[in-house]
């Protein structure tokens, strides 16, 4: 097509931009996880709860419950660019809104409205991959897109902690992500509207439309379950387990965010390998569900090894292996027969939505009554199963791999008569 040829090197500058937004979006998300001085008395924090604590750092997994999908069906219709600046507007003011926050309800309130730009840029990018991105690169922008949801978390774990304080750290890292927005909002464009797949146009579906075709997909239940669960573990293990270790296992602050950011290394690099291993072998399945269950051991050792050398040693392979989640599950609504990137903002809308459900619920809902009534090596083994679940569940999903997009490509072509 003629748009193949008119911005040959632009997708790669459009898709550095929706990194660095996503990664600043992700920081200033993420930093809070390890500024305890908001649980210090006031004037120097804000006085809260071990609950309170929580509740704040998964508070900006509720707006992507109902945002992702409607921003979803809105991509669909008018185009990522625009919902997904839209999105990031709403995310600035919600994390500068923090430095004015004067207890657990109104810091509460203000996370969830940063929540609302985590999910338009998560749920919305894979589609902009999908216009600009040719078939045999789609796992390659999704899975180089992907590791701003590890970078990002990796320098707000190691480095959040350094700004004097958590009002000024808001300050300074809100004010970046404001002039990434400036930037995006300059140079981002849409496919143009003619762009076609497979003679359909990939814009100005109707809401309706996409959401009947999605959520008639048994394919994307089973994805959108599986990734729920991957979703809430990282949700679990980067916001509660540094604190976690510090009151089950005497590890000391500093050293806990220092773990877990080594998790955040391998889930990183995990993201870009297991895309690549999972296109060179062809096939998805077994390597999604055999990182699914490595993780889950691996991230069980750590805790049971902790504090001793062997948590050094194992700590970074919970986040390797968990990082073959996203790269994975962000494609298979493009490679879905009968989605494809026509109906791939509803599909990532849907998948992302349940897993900001699932994000918020686990840490303060599931794995904190474990951790109060049956100890902290059942929460741990709560997090194991939870992975081993997800990677049952993409088992039952449909191949959708390398071979498959292959043969289905070689189909069509026999099937399209010579000119």
């Amino acid at each position: 097509m003629a748009e193949e040829v008119t911005y040959p090197r632009y997708r790669w500058f459009l898709l550095l931009m929706a990194w660095a937004l996503l990664c600043l979006t992700a920081y200033n998300n993420t930093m809070q996880n390890v500024r305890y001085d908001l649980r210090e008395a006031p004037p120097i924090g804000l006085g809260l709860t071990t609950t309170e604590f929580y509740l704040c750092i998964v508070a900006s997994a509720l707006a992507p419950i109902v945002v992702n999908v409607l921003s979803g069906l809105l991509t669909d219709r008018i185009g990522a660019k625009r919902v997904i600046l839209y999105g990031a507007i709403v995310t600035v003011f919600g994390a500068m809104l923090r430095v004015a926050a004067t207890g657990f309800i109104d810091l509460f309130i203000y996370c969830i409205i940063m929540g609302v730009g985590l999910g338009t840029l998560s749920g919305n990018v894979p589609k902009l991959v999908g216009q600009w991105f040719p078939v045999r690169q789609v796992y390659l922008g999704i899975a180089l897109f992907s590791t701003s949801l590890g970078i990002g978390p990796f320098l707000a774990l190691s480095t959040g902690a350094m700004f004097p304080s958590y009002f000024v750290g808001f300050l300074v890292m809100g004010g970046l992500l404001a002039v990434m927005c400036v930037v995006w909002a300059i140079w981002a464009k849409d496919r143009p509207k003619e762009y076609l797949e497979f003679g359909k146009p990939i814009v100005g579906v109707s809401y309706k439309e996409s959401l009947l075709t999605v959520i008639k997909s048994k394919a994307v239940w089973l994805v959108l379950l599986s990734f729920a669960l991957v979703a809430a573990v990282v949700a679990a293990w980067v916001g509660g387990i540094p604190l976690f270790l510090v009151e089950t296992k005497g590890v000391s602050k500093g050293v806990a965010g220092i773990v877990i950011s080594l998790s955040v290394v391998g889930y990183t690099i995990g993201i870009v390998l297991w895309a690549w291993v999972a296109e060179k072998v062809g096939r998805m399945k077994p390597v999604y569900v055999v990182c699914m269950v490595l993780s889950g051991a691996t991230g069980l050792l750590t805790f049971i090894l902790a504090p001793g050398i062997g948590m050094w040693v194992i700590g970074i392979f919970p986040g390797l292996f968990m990082g073959a989640g996203p790269p994975l599950i962000m494609q298979m609504p493009l490679r879905l027969k009968g989605i494809g990137t026509r109906y791939a903002g509803a599909a990532v809308g849907l998948v992302t939505s349940f897993s900001a459900i699932m994000a918020f619920t686990m840490l303060p809902y599931m794995f904190t009554p474990l951790w109060n009534t049956l100890g902290a090596f059942y929460a741990s083994t709560f997090l194991c199963v939870s992975l081993w679940a997800a990677g049952a569940l993409f088992l039952m999903a449909p191949e959708v791999g390398r071979k498959y997009i292959m043969r289905m490509l070689k189909e069509a072509e026999q099937a399209t008569p010579a000119s």
